[in-house]
C-alpha cells in the first residue's frame, strides 16, 4: 500500500507533515499506548487520554515545527496539554475529512472502545493528581 501524506496547520503551533494511518500504524499506536500505560487494566482517564494522544502523535507525525516535539513538552505547563490536544484534534479532523463510510469516524475516535486505546475524552486534558 502506498503511504499517503498530508500537511496540516495548527494555529499557534505551526505546520505538521502527517502520514495517513495504516493498520500497521494502528498496531504501533496500540503498542505505544500499552507501553505508556504499562499495561494497566484500568488506567485513569487522564492517562488514557494522554497515552492515546502521545502514542498517536509519535506514529503519524512525519515533520513538525523545529521547536515542537511531543516527548519534550513541559508536563508542568498547561499550555503543553492544550498544544498537544490541538495537534491531535487537527490530525483526527484531517483524517475524517478524507475517510468515507459508516462507522469510520466513531470507531477511529474510540466511540466503541470502552476506554481502550483510541478512546479520547473530549474534556480538556490536564495533569492528573492520581
Amino acid at each position: 500500500m502506498k503511504e499517503k501524506n498530508f500537511e496540516i496547520k495548527v494555529a499557534g503551533v505551526g505546520k505538521f507533515g502527517i502520514r495517513t494511518r495504516t493498520m500497521s500504524d494502528e498496531l504501533e499506536i496500540a503498542a505505544g499506548y500499552s507501553e505508556i500505560t504499562r499495561g494497566q487494566d484500568k488506567p485513569s482517564l487522564f492517562l488514557v487520554n494522554l497515552a492515546t494522544m502521545v502514542a498517536t502523535l509519535r506514529v503519524v507525525i512525519q515533520t513538525a515545527p523545529e521547536s515542537w516535539d511531543v516527548d519534550t513538552l513541559d508536563p508542568m505547563d498547561e499550555a503543553s496539554y492544550a498544544q498537544m490536544r490541538s495537534v491531535y484534534d487537527a490530525i483526527v479532523g484531517a483524517e475524517y475529512s478524507f475517510r468515507k463510510g459508516p462507522g469510520t469516524q466513531g470507531e477511529a475516535q474510540g466511540a466503541s472502545t470502552g476506554g481502550r486505546p483510541g478512546a479520547v475524552d473530549q474534556a480538556p486534558v490536564q495533569p492528573g493528581t492520581d
